[in-house]
């Protein structure tokens, strides 16, 4: 399923498409390597812990990421998730021949017309029904909220990157009169076109400037600030203070403490 999202450039494709990836098969994986025989779980159970198993192991595996050189980015995701789908559907194809066809859970036509066949009570119904409410329900909003993550609300991101664009690993050593570059980044969901600026600031002393700059409804914008400290700090306070339109009121901020040593 990975190479399609490559193959195909155009977005609600790689969506519908990358899904099913991301949404059900880490998932079901963990199950039909848990739970390899057809009696330990009904045809909806296995498919609502999929994708709830899904739904928690996806954000574990990116926060993972996070903390590693290769950041959250789509190669990324896409081999780890790559990685943990082969890895476990090997170690369920072992544990599934352990027993006979009879016995083994396996996703065929017979399967669905004995499952379809089945007699079954009010209760059953119910809880048939209320799964694929769910499902449906929960496949829905993350469509949705891929479509347009902003909705109707406006904002505005900011943020301060370290070493090799991550977020860790910041300069925290500085020298009094040695200009020192950091990255930050800003991204406008404002429903406008927007005027920014950042003033950099050290113990409440401007320390750094970045002059306006106009990003349009959906853009993103990533550079560096140059920080020339002027006295020596001990654990002081760096503050990037990002400033919205041409009045210089301040509208968002990050920091960090830095020590800033003599030459």
């Amino acid at each position: 399923m990975s190479p399609f999202v490559y193959l195909f450039p155009v977005e609600p494709i790689r969506v519908v498409l990358g899904l099913p990836f991301v949404l059900f098969f880490p998932g079901y994986v963990l199950i039909a390597w848990l739970f390899p025989r057809r009696e330990s779980l009904a045809l909806v159970e296995r498919i609502s812990l999929s994708i709830g198993l899904s739904l928690a192991l996806v954000p574990l595996i990116g926060l993972a990421l996070n903390f590693t050189p290769l950041g959250i980015r789509l190669t990324p995701i896409i081999g780890t998730l790559s990685i943990w789908s082969l890895f476990f559907a090997g170690l369920a194809w072992r544990q599934r021949h352990q027993f006979s066809k009879t016995e083994r859970f396996g996703l065929d036509w017979e399967t669905f017309k004995e499952w379809v066949a089945k007699s079954r009570r009010p209760r059953d119904f119910a809880t048939v029904a209320i799964s694929v409410i769910v499902i449906v329900a929960a496949i829905s909003a993350i469509v949705w909220r891929v479509q347009d993550p902003s909705g109707d609300r406006t904002f505005t991101e900011f943020y301060l990157l370290g070493e090799g664009g991550m977020l860790h690993d910041y300069s925290t050593e500085l020298k009094v009169g040695k200009p020192q570059n950091f990255t930050i980044g800003i991204a406008n969901y404002e429903q406008e076109t927007t005027i920014y600026s950042v003033g950099a600031y050290l113990e409440d002393k401007q320390v750094g400037t970045l002059r306006e700059r106009t990003l349009e409804y959906g853009e993103e914008w990533e550079g560096q600030i140059t920080v020339t400290p002027s006295q020596e700090s001990d654990q002081g306070k760096l503050e990037m203070k990002l400033y919205r339109g041409t009045n210089q009121e301040e509208y968002h901020n990050v920091y960090l403490f830095v020590t800033v040593s003599s030459p």
